[in-house]
Order: C-alpha cells, then structure tokens, then sequence
C-alpha cells in the first residue's frame, strides 16, 4: 500500500511540474495562455527600479541577519 501511494505522489508530482513547465514556455512565448509575457503594460522605469532595491534590500537584510547567526 505504501509503495502505490509513493508512486501515485510522485505522478501527480510530475504532473504538476511538466504542467507548470508548459504553462511557463506558453508565457514566455505568447502560446494559448491567457496572460502572456507581452500582454501586460510596461510600468514605468523608476517604479520598476524601486521596486527592485527594495526587495534586493530586503534579500540583503534577511541574510545579514542569518548570516550572523
């Protein structure tokens, strides 16, 4: 019993991630999804750069603080 719920976990694992993986290739290359790549607005380029330094900051401060542990 323990070996046939094992398999059925890792098939709907694969599932799950070759599905995932066809969804992300559809994305990136405007492919049957709904929501692709080029269909959003473009944000402004400032917005976009604070953006990213917050979350670098954030990465940053985050691992400061484990790194001391």
């Amino acid at each position: 019993m323990k070996r046939i719920l094992v398999l059925v976990y890792c098939v709907a694992a694969y599932a799950i991630f070759f599905t995932t993986l066809l969804y992300a290739f559809g994305f990136v290359n405007d492919l049957i999804v709904s929501k692709s790549m080029h269909s959003a607005a473009r944000p402004q380029f400032l917005w976009v750069l604070i953006v990213d330094a917050l979350l670098l900051g954030a990465f940053a401060l985050q691992h400061n603080m484990t790194a001391k542990r």
